[in-house]
């Protein structure tokens, strides 16, 4: 059929309506396309098509930059213009608000793009497959499938990553490599590598079943001769390679066990397990908006929930009276009380648990926090952390997330119980990929406020 390509869907894909009135979801297209399509499934209440022919092009449309995109899968957008992307964007979290948090009235602030669109990413997992000579090499899963294809041109990972990964791959190519009897690929599954923007040095970690292979700490070393920007190469173990990419244990093979990274002056040491945002310049820009929204005052008491290694509540340090980060994994405590220290702050302070634990520890120390942040995890908050939150009553909250679904279901709870979305700014770190971020800022209605 001919197909008028009207919007993009969240998926990234393109949306237009087939002569039944059925809605057709088509990969590749851009919206203002009039496309030929050929329809793949089925469905009650939509199509799945393919692209056969490009009729007359949207005047966004451009030419891919990428050979691999679609074979890969992972960039959806390489090929319409950066403006239409951020349209796009802008798109997703309307239409989340709208739809999920019934915020029909409450206006979207420009959308903050990123700094960086090519080379931006400072950290990569790369999965393992093997060639047809029996060879090891690291690449991506082609979309919705565990077949690993080779990305040496990869346009969002520096070109060091692209230069490391493909000569790791000889080193662990020795046929009964390690503690196995068999293949080199049972052995290791991903590699996954960590840059930092401030030194520039860079972190690689190889992912694998066992314990050590033979010759292990000899291959590290030679990497690390072979590219002097490593400064530290670990083996991570993980026996399950269906499950999460990274193992709870990690064996140093040569160099340190982290790297050394800043975001908005807050120093940070960077190990194999920190989460750190993968896109600095961008991260320190949706910073700067969080802060903006959050206008700390000097007698604020700030409480950062899911604060990670605690940056975007160290940012805000120094203007207010005290900062309280709360999250459940120990080592990313310790990091951000190390990083609290390192910028020689005395007003900080960082508990271990969920956010109902913390909550209740604060009440019982008869704090009350007047702002509170929130960074959550692509599934959002638990409605343990959302009673928590209003259990300590804040004057006002500040919602940075990455799913604007998990947002917009996040921010309708707390609307219920009296906090109102005042602002909202989406922010683009990941250019070329379906994904957003967004920034709310949520204000506590007073008796006699009309929401």
């Amino acid at each position: 059929m001919e197909l008028k390509i009207e919007r993009l869907a969240n998926n990234g894909k393109g949306v237009g309506k087939a002569p039944d009135g059925k809605t057709v979801f088509v990969s590749g297209a851009v919206p203002g396309d009039l496309l030929r399509v050929a329809v793949t499934a089925e469905r009650s209440r939509f199509y799945e098509a393919e692209i056969r022919g490009i009729i007359e092009p949207s005047a966004d449309r451009i030419w891919a930059d990428c050979p691999e995109q679609e074979r890969c899968g992972g960039c959806c957008f390489r090929h319409m213009t950066y403006e239409a992307e951020l349209d796009a964007k802008t798109g997703f979290v309307r239409d989340a608000f709208r739809r999920i948090g019934g915020f029909d009235e409450l206006p979207m602030e420009p959308i903050q793009p990123s700094p960086l669109t090519v080379a931006y990413r400072n950290k990569a997992e790369f999965s393992i497959g093997m060639d047809a000579e029996g060879k090891l090499f690291a690449g991506f899963y082609s979309e919705k499938t565990h077949r690993v294809v080779p990305v040496p041109n990869c346009r969002i990972v520096p070109q060091e990553f692209l230069n490391i990964i493909g000569t790791v791959g000889t080193y662990l190519s020795v046929p009964g490599v390690g503690h196995l009897d068999t293949s080199p690929l049972s052995q290791f599954h991903h590699l996954v590598l960590r840059r930092s923007g401030l030194t520039g040095e860079i972190m690689l970690i190889i992912v694998s079943v066992s314990e050590g292979f033979s010759g292990d700490k000899e291959a590290a070393e030679k990497i690390r001769e072979l590219f002097p920007t490593v400064t530290s190469v670990l083996l991570n173990i993980n026996p399950d390679p269906k499950g999460p990419v990274l193992g709870p244990r990690n064996r140093v093979l040569s160099g340190a066990d982290f790297i050394r990274d800043q975001i908005c002056d807050v120093p940070v040491e960077v190990g194999p397990l920190s989460f750190f945002q993968v896109n600095t310049p961008a991260a320190e820009a949706l910073y700067g908006t969080a802060a903006e929204f959050a206008q700390v005052r000097p007698e604020d008491v700030v409480l950062d929930l899911y604060c990670g290694m605690g940056t975007i509540g160290l940012s805000m340090a120094a203007n207010c009276r005290q900062l309280i980060g709360g999250e459940i994994i120990p080592e990313a405590v310790e990091s951000a009380k190390r990083n609290a220290a390192a910028m020689g702050l005395t007003n900080t302070r960082f508990l271990c648990g969920d956010a109902a634990e913390i909550a209740e520890t604060l009440i019982r120390e008869n704090i009350h926090p007047t702002l509170i942040i929130l960074d959550p995890p692509r599934k959002g908050c638990s409605p343990e952390t959302l009673n928590a939150v209003l259990t300590l009553d804040p004057d006002r909250i500040v919602m940075v997330s990455c799913d604007p679904a998990t947002a917009a279901r996040d921010c309708r709870t707390l609307s219920d119980a009296g906090y109102q979305p005042f602002r909202l700014r989406p922010a683009d770190f990941f250019p070329r990929t379906r994904h957003v971020e967004t920034c709310v800022l949520l204000t506590k209605l007073h008796e006699g406020e009309v929401s």
